[in-house]
């Protein structure tokens, strides 16, 4: 059953990559981005506590159970794939099948989106805080409505016609003119008296952004584990063994392009 650390990259994987000095156990060379390289054991690199998962307390399949199932049949693949010679064509079904695995479920696959989310979320964040920019995000600066703020005004027109005409507003022209300078006239005024629910908005979208991508990625394994729509393609290319050239460095992480 899953336990609380779980591997991104399978430690069978891993130990391909792994050094054995004198009769110590055998360990992986780590390059991080941010500090000098450093020998590990396999079982303390790419994994995160319950990266796929919650350990089960009653027994149920967990995704990490089923990845691990599921992976049994990609080591042998691999080990299939190790045992070919250089320059043999391999099959194009089952390298698809490692490949479009091992991309979907890589840490990189989800750190990326959160990225992107953090991002948008920062954006926001200073934007909609700052009277100025929040001005400027909202077109404001502008002597005609345009859009976010135009799509806006024209939508409230369109679904409240009827109320509108009846107050003299007889064309959707007039009341968007109408409403963009009453905005603007109003709009310090409006920022202040909103800011702290603004604020609220905010940190609940920054609690979205970080919940996300996360949620997102289980879903998509939880939906294939090596999806159809990533092999097709795949298993149309040729595969083939290369020989290692010398002053070239093979790192473990990099398993799917």
């Amino acid at each position: 059953m899953s336990g609380d650390k779980q591997h991104f990259i399978p430690q069978f994987l891993l130990r391909n990559f792994a050094v054995r000095k004198g009769n110590k156990p055998a360990k992986v060379f780590v390059y991080p981005k941010d500090r000098v390289a450093f020998r590990t054991s396999t079982s303390n690199i790419a994994a995160e506590r319950h990266f796929y998962s919650q350990p089960s307390n009653d027994g149920k399949i967990t995704l990490d159970d089923e990845i691990t199932k599921f992976e049994n049949r990609i080591a042998e693949a691999i080990n299939t794939i190790t045992k070919a010679s250089a320059d043999e064509y391999l099959d194009r079904n089952q390298v698809a099948e490692v490949v479009a695995h091992f991309t979907i479920r890589q840490a990189t696959f989800r750190h990326i989106a959160f990225q992107a989310f953090d991002k948008i979320s920062g954006i926001a964040d200073t934007t909609f805080t700052d009277e100025r920019k929040a001005w400027t995000a909202f077109g404001l600066h502008h002597d005609r409505a345009s859009g976010m703020i135009l799509e806006g005004f024209e939508k409230l027109y369109d679904e409240h016609r009827v109320s509108l005409q009846n107050k003299g507003f007889f064309s959707k022209e007039a009341f968007v003119e109408f409403a963009f300078a009453w905005t603007k006239e109003n709009f310090s005024r409006n920022f202040s008296n909103t800011r702290s629910q603004t604020e609220t908005l905010l940190k609940e979208l920054k609690k979205f952004a970080a919940e996300v991508p996360r949620k997102s990625h289980l879903k998509a394994l939880g939906q294939g584990l090596a999806p159809t729509p990533r092999v097709e393609p795949l298993a149309k290319m040729n595969w083939v063994i290369q020989t290692f050239k010398e002053n070239q460095l093979i790192l473990p992480d990099c398993i799917a392009v």
